[in-house]
């Protein structure tokens, strides 16, 4: 049995922020690279399709997050989602950032998150669509373990997640397989 800590207290977090949509200054020709929660969709994330400028940085609350940070989106269809950020970049104020520590690695906190995603949407308020908080995000509590243990728990799961990746594939050239065949019985009893 592990002891189980909140994030808030062993982890630094940020929400990101959103330049004035109206300011064109903000956006146009901007090379800094900005993430919105539509982006938090897979475990990797290592690229930036929205930029905004030094500008639109310094005049809004948003902050660039280090490489390795754990993304997790707050707001809307993607809420509870989290994906590693495999670069410098910032984000819109619906990502909350779990910066990168000595204490955690992110894949750990990655595949830690994901397991939580219903009980963290369970929490989320909001009618129309689930809104979570950087409150909330702290409030998750962790298990306090070594970084060898949590390579032990990171080397599982991905062997796991490769076994099923290759079944998955396994399936569905049998069932490509069963339809030639298929095919091939009908036509012959139709003839």
């Amino acid at each position: 049995n592990w002891k189980l800590v909140k994030i808030g207290d062993v982890l630094k977090t940020s929400a990101g922020g959103t330049p004035l949509k109206a300011r064109k200054e903000y956006y146009e020709g901007g090379k800094i690279n900005w993430l919105q929660s539509g982006a938090i969709c897979k475990k990797e994330i290592t690229s930036s399709k929205t930029f905004i400028t030094q500008k639109g940085l310094e005049n809004s609350s948003a902050t660039i997050f280090p490489k390795n940070t754990l993304l997790v989106a707050m707001y809307g269809a993607t809420a509870a989602q989290a994906g590693i950020l495999r670069f410098e970049s910032s984000t819109n104020q619906a990502v909350c950032g779990i910066y990168p520590s000595k204490k955690y690695l992110p894949e750990f906190l990655f595949y830690f998150i994901t397991h939580m995603k219903k009980e963290l949407l369970a929490k989320a308020s909001g009618v129309a669509q689930p809104n979570l908080s950087q409150i909330k995000i702290k409030s998750i509590k962790i298990p306090d373990i070594n970084i060898n243990e949590q390579k032990k728990i990171i080397e599982k799961i991905d062997t796991a997640i490769e076994k099923i990746t290759l079944l998955k594939q396994n399936i569905k050239i049998q069932l490509e397989k069963f339809k030639i065949l298929k095919f091939a019985i009908l036509k012959k009893e139709l003839q």
